[in-house]
């Protein structure tokens, strides 16, 4: 697990410094539950019930911010397992 958190922020701090050059932002100035406000397309949201790299709380808030048809469904796991179709 050390492993794939230190990779995770290893590869946040990639995607954020291309961004900083590319776009002139910093991905932590985004709020993603203000930008859910002006979203109307249908999503579907999903969060691991295990997931300790995105807290469950943000995906809730911008969910129910979300201004567009949504559902919210809460899956076994964490941020890394394999979903399967079903």
């Amino acid at each position: 697990k050390k492993i794939l958190t230190s990779m995770a922020s290893i590869g946040l701090k990639v995607v954020n410094s291309t961004i900083q050059r590319k776009a002139q932002f910093a991905i932590s100035d985004v709020e993603a539950s203000q930008s859910a406000a002006r979203c109307t397309i249908p999503a579907l949201f999903i969060h691991a019930i295990d997931d300790h790299f995105v807290p469950q709380l943000h995906t809730l808030r911008v969910y129910q911010k979300y201004a567009g048809p949504k559902e919210f469904l809460i899956v076994p796991g964490d941020h890394n397992t394999l979903r399967t179709g079903g």
